[in-house]
């Protein structure tokens, strides 16, 4: 938009439309102010749906905030469907500290991962789930398919066993979806991992150095230590 300039007055470099407008209503009336205002408003939408733009990004008001990634099970967002960017990006930062966030939390960022790669995401509630903490499909849920993966969250700092990884393969042939996937802040354990491999379960497990490429995937660019 060649005609916008920016506002010297303001201490945040904000862009000035009015510059714009006036030149568009003068060169082409009322169906270039509508279409000029189409145009920024789609700008506008895109900005805040992007974790990544400016506008999105908000500094944490206080340590109460950041308390909550570690003692709160809330799934309220302002940004993000179920786990909030700034979240996303003190982890990025303090990766360690990925096993102490509280488990509710923990789902949460699980589903926030796959929500933001195109799937549709269904988080459980949260007890009385029956072993199931999420489930995510390919396509809409609403077309009443199998879900293509059944999720299991395990924010633990042992390994997980092989009575999971049967357990979760029951509920895969019981509701005939694609996969299971077991994600945990530590690892299968041996026994688990032989059980899967040996039976040829269709269970994929995402470990805690899967968790660091999702966090390093999803962190706003240019903060943390990974440039």
């Amino acid at each position: 938009m060649t005609y916008m300039k920016e506002n010297k007055s303001s201490k945040n470099k904000e862009i000035d439309p009015s510059t714009f407008v006036e030149t568009i209503i003068t060169k082409h009336g009322k169906p270039g102010f509508n279409m000029a205002m189409e145009v920024m408003g789609s700008t506008i939408a895109q900005q805040h749906l992007s974790p990544f733009s400016r506008i999105r990004r908000i500094d944490w008001k206080d340590t109460a905030e950041l308390a909550n990634l570690f003692k709160s099970g809330s799934l309220e967002t302002q940004y993000g469907t179920f786990f909030a960017q700034r979240y996303i990006d003190f982890l990025g930062q303090n990766f360690e500290q990925i096993s102490d966030i509280h488990w509710r939390k923990f789902e949460a960022l699980t589903c926030e991962f796959f929500e933001r790669h195109g799937y549709y995401v269904e988080i459980g509630p949260g007890s009385n789930d029956g072993g199931i903490d999420a489930r995510a499909w390919q396509i809409d849920p609403n077309a009443d398919g199998p879900p293509a993966i059944l999720i299991q969250c395990k924010r633990r700092k042992d390994k997980v066993d092989s009575g999971v990884v049967k357990a979760l393969y029951a509920d895969v042939l019981h509701e005939n979806a694609g996969r299971g996937l077991i994600v945990t802040t530590s690892g299968l354990s041996p026994s688990a991992d032989e059980v899967r491999h040996a039976r040829e379960y269709p269970i994929d497990q995402a470990d805690r150095s899967t968790l660091k490429k999702w966090i390093e995937v999803m962190r706003t660019p240019g903060t943390g230590i990974f440039m």
